[in-house]
Parts: C-alpha cells; structure tokens; sequence
C-alpha cells in the first residue's frame, strides 16, 4: 500500500496533475452536459422556430456554446474528468426536441431560459472553487450566458406583447 501511495505522489509531483475537489468535477461535467443540451435543443429546433429573432437566438446558442463547450471539454479532458453517455444524452434531447410542438418558440425560449438560470448559478458557485483554471473559465463565461439571459427575457417580453 505504502508504494501505492508513493508512485503516486510520484506521478502527481510529475505530472502537476492534482485531484479536483468534488465541487470542481461537478461543475466540469454539468458544465459540459448543460452546454451540450443548449447546443442540441437549439440545433433540434431551429428548423421548427417560426419567429426569426427566436431562429437567430438558436444559431446564436449554437455558435457561443458550441465554442465554450470545446473550452470546457478540453479542460475536463486535462482534468481527467469523463463525461459520461454524451453521445446518448445528444441524441435522446435531438430525438425529443425535433418534434414539431405547438408552440416551439415560447416553449424553447422556456427552456432556455430556465436552463440559462441553472447555469448562472452553476458557474457563480465554480468562481469560488479551489481549481484555479476552473474558476477562471466559469468567471470567463459568465457574461455570456447573462447576456443570453437578457436575450432570452427581452425575446420573451416580446412574445407576450
């Protein structure tokens, strides 16, 4: 047990690789899955949008979050955080999402918004965890999902007048 321990401490000293705290894992990878869902949901919809600020806000989220989630993503990956089941998790929202609703665009503008509140929450908490670059890339995205979250809440405004 003892060289156990030792080859590893060798391997961190190293490395520089260090075990992230709970919080910072968790954060990578509901980081990942929540930017994965956004980029799916908009991409499964867009067609179906009737309301063409609603269809640009889509390409909008597919563009920045598809930019942030290969951030995010490479950084899990140095991390040696695993996302679990991404490709089923991106197919099961795309197979939901792609079905034509009544309602799209007030029902997507919903779920965007309530998903943009999880995620302001989401990265506010990980500006304080102990991983410095994990931190530092939550407190780098958090202007951009506020800003999706003004979006989203002038496009709903705009909807109900």
């Amino acid at each position: 047990m003892k060289s156990i321990t030792c080859i590893l401490l060798s391997l961190v000293a190293a490395t520089g690789i260090r075990a992230l705290s709970p919080l910072d894992a968790s954060f990578l990878e509901n980081a990942v899955r929540s930017g994965l869902a956004e980029v799916a949901i908009s991409a499964a919809v867009a067609d179906n949008l009737t309301k063409l600020e609603v269809k640009n806000f889509a390409l909008m989220m597919i563009a920045d979050h598809g930019k942030a989630n290969a951030e995010l993503s490479a950084l899990a990956d140095r991390k040696g955080v695993v996302i679990r089941e991404k490709s089923r998790y991106v197919k099961e929202l795309t197979q939901r999402w792609s079905q034509r609703l009544a309602d799209q665009d007030t029902a997507y503008l919903e779920k965007m918004e309530t998903d943009h509140k999880e995620s302001i929450t989401l990265f506010e908490i990980a500006t304080k965890g102990q991983d410095p670059e994990i931190a530092a890339i939550a407190e780098k995205n958090l202007p951009l999902l506020r800003h999706h979250l003004a979006t989203l809440q002038s496009l709903r405004r705009n909807e109900k007048e």
